[in-house]
């Protein structure tokens, strides 16, 4: 598919070997979505007819987004690989007393009750602050193919706008209108990118308060 080879050049380098570009298998509920295969294997899956209405430059910013998440480590482990996690750490516990494994329980429920709302909190702003990330990487990536810092930004602007209006992806809306305003106010407010083309970092508190205005 021309599709796919068009956006295989424009991996980096050092990602050709590591990255795979495929049809999408999610029934249309996500219009791009990356996925870890092995630790080191990645597949960008894309649902291609959806993909193919955007506009040419709003895609290549969408890919680089998804290209910088593998980039920044924001790609999740995939289920293989928390199932041996799992297990090592279940063969550890065989090696406790029997007394001991249940009070270890007990505790873990406790405070597995007491903290589960807290770890939804927590891992929906680090989602969001891991997307946003990622956009400000995917801006970074394009002014290294070439284009300029409005013209990446306005075309990822651009793109997330589409998604907005578009009902299949309704799911992901608040996500997008999230990633859509973070980027518009660190835009207005030069945090973006520094005259090297690299990420500012943009402190977390500040951040914390760009997050709560987005999702207010």
């Amino acid at each position: 598919m021309l599709e796919i080879q068009r956006l295989e050049a424009l991996l980096p380098t050092d990602l050709r070997t590591q990255v795979a570009i495929i049809p999408s298998d999610d029934d249309g509920r996500s219009l791009v979505i990356t996925k870890r295969v092995t630790p080191d294997q990645f597949s960008i899956q894309i649902d291609f007819h959806q993909w193919l209405l955007l506009a040419q430059h709003q895609r290549n910013l969408l890919f680089w987004h998804e290209v910088a998440r593998i980039q920044g480590g924001a790609v999740p482990r995939s289920s293989w690989e928390m199932i041996v996690i799992s297990l090592g750490l279940g063969a550890g516990l065989i090696e406790f007393p029997s007394h001991s494994i249940i009070a270890l329980a007990v505790a873990l429920t406790v405070s597995g009750l007491a903290s589960y709302r807290l770890y939804q909190r927590k891992r929906g702003e680090q989602s969001l602050r891991e997307a946003t990330a990622s956009d400000q990487s995917a801006i970074a990536l394009a002014m290294r193919f070439g284009y300029s810092y409005p013209e990446a930004y306005g075309s990822l602007s651009e793109a997330l706008q589409v998604l907005l209006k578009q009902p299949m992806q309704k799911a992901h809306w608040r996500k997008y209108r999230v990633r859509l305003q973070v980027l518009e106010m660190q835009h207005v407010k030069g945090h973006s990118l520094d005259r090297s083309g690299d990420v500012r970092s943009i402190d977390q508190a500040e951040f914390r308060v760009q997050i709560r205005k987005a999702t207010a």
